[in-house]
């Protein structure tokens, strides 16, 4: 099962059956607004999301947060989490969403627990075909709701990951428009980094405008162990006491929703760390935030549950952190 699909399945599942909350769990719509072409000239409300080709109109209350990257509503668990993965030139787009559309399917089964998912829907979002699915999924932390979109550019494979709080004002019509809204840059967003990641054993450098990007042997594709680090946009510096459950809160929002594991309290490039090990049912996920005077920098990595284990090589490269 590809990551880049595994990442959105897994986090698509948070929906609460209790239908007096904010959002009704119909089938999703597809995308009635007008069509945008790939390069027309972004309007004044749209803000790029570091590292991508996407840029969205970010809802009230809501802010970038590079280091998902994508957009977060502050000290919630309310995020748009877009991740744009660079593919071989010349992938079907029509093969790429029915593999989506088919783990969409399979992964609602036994062992999925809490997981609902609706039927996908095709669409078109900025200018190229997509696939909309909404779901809900029963978590520790709560009920959520789940709006995903996988869209299939030439030589890239992005998905969007919208999870909202039950109670959270993002109703599922506004995420959904969120996503169908959203705007294609001729070029990744780039993104102030101001830190250097050494990479480990097989790990190369692949392309990434707005963050550190390593995948093993340097290789593309869905399938592919990858580590991002990332920096903190628009965030305050985050006090010491609440650091440890901030770090969870942001683990829990990473693609796929993985569920924490293990926590320990680290040092990187001297500064105070937070380090968390977790998995999603089809990905294991690492996390190692640090925490600066000036915000975060998020230090990820992902792999499937049924490759070698990469916590080693995930470590090394976090602690291999230098500011500039």
């Amino acid at each position: 099962m590809p990551l880049a699909v595994v990442a959105l399945t897994t986090a698509c599942t948070h929906r609460s059956s209790d239908s007096s909350d904010t959002a009704t769990s119909s089938a999703p719509a597809g995308c009635s607004s007008a069509k945008h072409s790939p390069g027309d000239p972004l309007p004044a409300d749209f803000t790029p999301i570091p590292g991508t080709h996407l840029a969205l109109r970010v809802p009230d209350g809501m802010q970038v947060d590079a280091s998902l990257p994508g957009l977060v509503r502050p000290k919630t668990n309310t995020t748009i989490v877009v991740v744009d993965q660079q593919q071989p030139a010349g992938q079907q787009p029509d093969k790429t969403l029915a593999k989506m559309e088919d783990t969409f399917r399979k992964s609602a089964g036994p062992g999925q627990q809490g997981l609902k998912l609706d039927a996908p829907k095709r669409t078109e979002i900025a200018g190229f075909p997509a696939s909309i699915v909404t779901g809900t999924q029963e978590a520790k932390e709560g009920s959520f709701r789940k709006a995903l979109a996988a869209i299939a550019p030439p030589d890239s494979f992005v998905t969007l990951t919208g999870t909202a709080e039950q109670k959270d004002p993002l109703t599922d019509q506004q995420l959904l428009a969120t996503f169908c809204d959203a705007r294609w840059l001729t070029e990744r967003a780039p993104a102030e980094l101001g830190f250097t990641i050494t990479p480990s054993g097989d790990y190369k450098e692949v392309p990434s405008g707005g963050s550190l990007m390593f995948s093993l042997r340097g290789e593309t594709g869905p399938d592919v162990p990858i580590f991002l680090a990332a920096p903190s946009q628009g965030q305050s510096p985050v006090p010491a006491a609440e650091r440890r459950a901030f770090a969870e809160r942001r683990f829990r929002g990473l693609p796929g929703n993985p569920q924490v594991q293990t926590v320990e309290d680290a040092t990187v490039a001297g500064d105070p760390a937070v380090e968390i090990v977790g998995s999603s049912p089809a990905a294991s996920n690492y996390s190692m935030m640090v925490f600066t005077d000036t915000g975060y920098i998020l230090l990820s990595g992902v792999a499937r549950n049924d490759a070698p284990d990469q916590t080693p090589a995930f470590r090394e490269m976090a602690q291999s952190l230098r500011l500039q």
